[in-house]
This record gives structure tokens, sequence and C-alpha cells, in this order.
């Protein structure tokens, strides 16, 4: 009895590579972001916000998923947007909202640890400002509107 050896079709094995190695679920995914980021493109606002939090290393760590969160307020007025920071357990937080009444309702980065919740916001949109400024709401607390700060 002979035993002959047949090789599975180079496409099959690829698949059953991504799937047992687990990239599977990254393959898939990494269209979605991309859609996600360029859905976001043509809004000057919201681009700015990604550009600004994906600059702002060793202040802020972008989530994963921003392009999709960016991509959620596409529809909102673009001057009613209102950045802020948030506790999030023991850490800190960056987050959108629609309003000041509605300040923080989608997180957009992390603040790196050991760094000021407010400083992070500051260092990322290049802000000065002065203790007590109209930005300001309370000492730990910062709200900006990122249109007011595209020029």
């Amino acid at each position: 009895m002979r035993l002959t050896y047949t090789s599975a079709p180079a496409w099959l094995s690829v698949f059953a590579v991504l799937a047992l190695s687990g990239l599977g679920k990254a393959a898939e995914t990494a269209p979605q972001i991309k859609s996600s980021c360029q859905a976001i493109n043509g809004n000057l606002t919201l681009s700015t916000v990604l550009l600004k939090t994906n600059q702002a290393e060793g202040f802020l760590r972008p989530r994963p998923n921003i392009c999709e969160v960016l991509k959620l307020f596409t529809a909102v007025d673009q001057t009613s947007l209102v950045l802020t920071t948030v506790r999030v357990g023991k850490l800190y937080g960056v987050c959108i909202g629609e309003s000041i009444t509605t300040p923080c309702s989608e997180l957009i980065a992390d603040v790196e640890q050991g760094v000021s919740a407010s400083e992070a916001l500051q260092f990322a949109y290049g802000l000065d400002l002065e203790q007590g400024g109209p930005q300001r709401q309370t000492v730990e607390r910062l709200f900006l509107r990122p249109s007011a700060i595209i020029r």
C-alpha cells in the first residue's frame, strides 16, 4: 500500500493559518477601521480631533475604535462638539460629546499614567490656557470645543 500526499490549495492554507493564529479577526476588521477613518476625512473638525489625539504621544493613547466613535458624530453640528476628560476607574480618559450638557458620550483616548488629564488635553490641542480661563470649568476637568481651535 502506497500513501500519496496531496497538498491543500494555497488559498485554503492561508485561511487555515489566519484562523488558527487568530489573525482572521484582525484581517476582517482592518477594512472596517480604514473605512471608518475615511468616513471622517471630509470633516475638518473630526479629522483634527483624530490627528491631534494621534499626535499626543506620551500624553494620550487613542482608543482602537476612535475612528468608529468619531464617525458617529459626522451628522452632529460640529460647532457644538465638546471634548473633555473623564475618570475611568483609577485612570482618566478623553471623551467627546454633542454639547456642554452631554460632554462625554463616547471615550476616544486614554490619558497616560502620571499625566494630569487636563494637561494631556491641553498638550494634544496646543492650548495655553490661563488658570480660571473661560474654557475651564474646574481645576480637574477641562472642556473645549474642537471647532473653536481650528484656524
